[in-house]
């Protein structure tokens, strides 16, 4: 799998979940070719950012807005 080329993983991430909606983040993580930390920051920026909605409970989703 080809890295993410710096500065554009929060980018990848919300392209991939744009495209794969209700992903867990160990998905994103092996798509995008980073570690879940990461991952779960540029989510939670992205949700405050208001790009993403996240929906908690036993069956969380991630989903662009």
């Amino acid at each position: 799998m080809e890295r993410i080329a710096h500065g554009t993983t929060r980018k990848a991430v919300l392209v991939y979940i744009t495209e794969h909606p209700g992903c867990s983040l160990d998905e994103i993580a092996g798509a995008v070719g980073v570690t879940k930390t990461p991952v779960k920051y540029h989510v939670q920026t992205l949700i405050s950012e208001g790009k993403l909605s996240f929906t908690p409970g036993r069956h969380r989703s991630l989903r662009a807005i």
